[in-house]
């Protein structure tokens, strides 16, 4: 074989390949656009990059469960995940939350998926444990909701379960509990602006 031919196959196999090219410029625009942001937008960022933060995009809707979004409803939680202020709203004077007065609402709803006052964390809270819930009963397992309390050594109540399953195979009962956190909390917002995950470790304690 002519040493040409053998030096050209050398230098083709020593060639990064496409996937490689695309990932290294995937990582640097990435890093440019990360750098420019502010330490909430950088929370953000890591959370919705985060492994299977994506999942909810790839589900298929189903209108007789209620799983589904209208066009509405799905054009306004693409623009929150991408951080895309909704048109008109930095032209306007935001208004204040109706449940903290104090508080204004900020055009990315960061407030909203923070505010523990009743509103979108509640409600979001409410619909993950009935949906787990009407899960059971569907698989004929025997569910309570806000059930499980007993008076423990030290005189006190312990606190309830989301969802108390008493056939859950033979290991006996299991518990649930529903946990809706977010990277913007004020308590976790700088760390979660470094690290991803921080707000569901956090949570977890």
């Amino acid at each position: 074989m002519p040493s040409d031919l053998i030096s050209g196959q050398s230098v083709l196999h020593s060639l990064p390949s496409q996937r490689s090219l695309s990932n290294n410029l995937d990582n640097y625009s990435f890093n440019q656009l990360f750098d420019s942001l502010s330490c909430a937008h950088k929370a953000r960022l890591l959370s919705v990059s985060f492994p299977h933060a994506a999942a909810w995009l790839t589900v298929t809707p189903s209108v007789s469960l209620g799983l589904h979004f209208n066009n509405d409803e799905l054009h306004t939680a693409i623009k929150w995940w991408l951080g895309i202020t909704p048109p008109g709203m930095s032209d306007t004077k935001p208004p204040s939350c109706l449940l903290c007065p104090d508080m204004v609402l900020d055009p990315l709803c960061h407030h909203s998926t923070t505010c523990k006052q009743g509103g979108d964390v509640t409600t979001h809270h409410n619909r993950l444990h009935n949906a787990i819930y009407s899960a059971c009963n569907r698989a004929s397992l025997s569910a309570s909701l806000e059930a499980g309390s007993s008076l423990g050594s030290d005189g006190l109540r312990t606190r309830q379960a989301d969802i108390l399953v008493t056939t859950w195979g033979i290991n006996g009962s299991a518990v649930f509990d529903v946990t809706v956190t977010s990277p913007l909390n004020s308590s976790i917002v700088f760390e979660a602006g470094v690290t991803a995950g921080v707000a569901a470790r956090a949570a977890e304690k």
